[in-house]
């Protein structure tokens, strides 16, 4: 009796925990503007290279997305310099991973403590989300 209770019990439980687990996933193509698809401080041209590539990759499986590279300017950096940085960043996506210049927009946040960069694809049907 008491091997058959615990059977039971392992069972229930067993199909409880997984129901639980199951129930916790959930897949979004996109993730919310408080949890961005990349950010990262300056980098060297080959390791943002890196990072665009996969954002690119990520604008072209969501079609109907916008790219945007979001980005602010510290009190140590050229805000020329780190414009032209995103300009190239852009180009680079359109020329050599393909994605319409219409679905890329560069977003200047202003200055900020240190610069930093945002890539965020976004829905194209969705107001543009709010960087920093």
């Amino acid at each position: 009796m008491t091997k058959v209770r615990l059977g039971r019990f392992c069972l229930i439980a067993a199909l409880a925990t997984n129901t639980i687990f199951i129930a916790s996933l959930h897949w979004s193509p996109l993730v919310s503007a408080t949890e961005w698809f990349d950010s990262f401080a300056k980098l060297s041209r080959n390791d943002e290279k890196a990072r665009l590539y996969n954002f690119g990759l990520s604008l072209r499986m969501n079609p109907d997305t916008i790219g945007y590279i979001a980005y602010c300017v510290g009190p140590k950096d050229s805000r020329a310099e780190i414009k032209d940085r995103k300009e190239w960043g852009a180009k680079y996506l359109v020329s050599d991973i393909k994605i319409p210049k219409s679905r890329i927009r560069i977003v200047d946040s202003g200055p900020c403590k240190e610069t930093w960069t945002i890539l965020q694809p976004w829905p194209k049907t969705d107001p543009p989300p709010k960087f920093f």
